[in-house]
């Protein structure tokens, strides 16, 4: 997975991170990861996050 951190000064850094790592960091918070073939071709993850409250 690939994530775009937006860091001091507006930078913008580009981080890769394993898909395992992903699930057991947004899992451990309540939140969801799943995924599936996408009907264009290639994946489909989606990541669900719960609200803050």
């Amino acid at each position: 997975m690939v994530l775009l951190v937006l860091g001091e000064g507006g930078v913008v850094r580009v981080q890769v991170v394993g898909l395992a790592l992903v699930e057991g960091l947004v899992r451990g918070r309540g939140g969801s990861v799943a995924a599936a073939a996408a009907p264009e071709g290639g994946a489909r993850l989606e990541v669900r996050w719960p609200a803050a409250s």
